[in-house]
């Protein structure tokens, strides 16, 4: 059984000394990219011979070091934990999620184990969502809301990674020991953070799906209801930018460097509806991918606007 390394040593760099003790290579593929364009979450797979674990954090070197503490335990490596949390001035983050000290109360890295295990299971992953921020700066206190599919939790805590943490962990002893097979629920739900919409985006140009249209009877959105979105050469980013004209909402594509595992282009297209909507394509070249996600966006859409029009009170 190995034990710790070297004390204040990083997960990678641990990890790259084990791998070369035993002669293997520790092989990061990124999985996901998640979330909206100013609040992303990564997800990194780490390979090392039969062993594999995933690792998610707000940037891609987060999402690493944890894919790397948690492929590490399989091999019953310890990562040293300092005395203190590590914050990065910039953002008030630690270096890698569950690396600190936080007096929480919270064993390991829930969120984590979370991720684990919808992975596993092929649920849709964890959605995250600040609630609210209140209490004089010196003591701050953050409500987090965590869902998987119909299933809503929240946590409380002195920073966003207390509060996330929280939220996972009672997310984690609420659906940890339902059968993979359970009903869980559709995923096509509002969260009600009271927040409205996000900072960036003008209230003037949103759609609010689960409330009312702001053109219901309009030809867009009606041809979109009726559509089954396959007919053969379709134009979806010119499709997904006239619906977005008609019903006074912004559409944003956001290129991810990486290219997929089989070699794709990838993209994400942000739509500045209430909530936030970021859908993902991939494709050949750069306009395929962005093709896909506009094709994502518009069968996104079509639900719903079904959705919004079936609710109690909608225009």
């Amino acid at each position: 059984m190995d034990g710790p390394i070297k004390p204040m040593k990083t997960p990678i760099s641990i990890l790259q000394e084990l791998c070369t003790k035993r002669s293997l290579t520790p092989i990061y593929d990124l999985i996901a990219c998640e979330g909206a364009a100013h609040q992303p979450k990564f997800v990194y797979r780490v390979t090392v011979g039969e062993h594999t674990a995933n690792g998610d954090g707000t940037s891609k070197k987060q999402a690493k070091h944890n894919a790397a503490e948690n492929v590490l335990e399989q091999f019953n490596v310890s990562v040293p934990k300092p005395s203190t949390p590590s914050q990065d001035a910039s953002n008030g983050s630690t270096e890698a999620d569950g690396n600190s000290v936080y007096n929480d109360g919270i064993p390991g890295n829930p969120v984590g184990q979370l991720q684990e295990l919808v992975v596993a299971r092929h649920w849709r992953r964890p959605d995250y969502i600040q609630i609210s921020e209140c209490g004089p700066p010196h003591s701050r206190e953050f409500i987090i809301a965590c869902r998987v599919h119909s299933f809503q939790e929240q946590g409380k805590g002195r920073s966003k990674k207390i509060a996330k943490r929280a939220a996972a962990w009672a997310m984690l002893q609420r659906i940890q020991d339902l059968p993979p097979d359970a009903e869980i629920g559709p995923a096509d739900y509002e969260l009600d953070t009271g927040a409205g919409v996000p900072s960036n985006i003008s209230k003037s140009k949103s759609l609010t799906l689960w409330g009312s249209l702001h053109n219901p009877s309009g030809e867009k959105v009606t041809r979109l209801k009726s559509s089954s979105l396959s007919v053969p050469d379709t134009n979806y980013c010119t499709l997904l930018q006239e619906l977005a004209e008609e019903q006074n909402f912004e559409v944003r594509y956001i290129p991810i460097e990486e290219l997929s595992q089989s070699g794709q282009h990838q993209c994400l297209v942000q739509l500045s509806t209430t909530p936030v909507a970021v859908c993902h394509g991939t494709g050949q070249t750069v306009d395929d991918c962005r093709a896909e996600a506009a094709h994502n966006a518009l069968l996104y859409l079509k639900i719903m606007a079904r959705k919004a029009l079936a609710t109690p009170g909608s225009k």
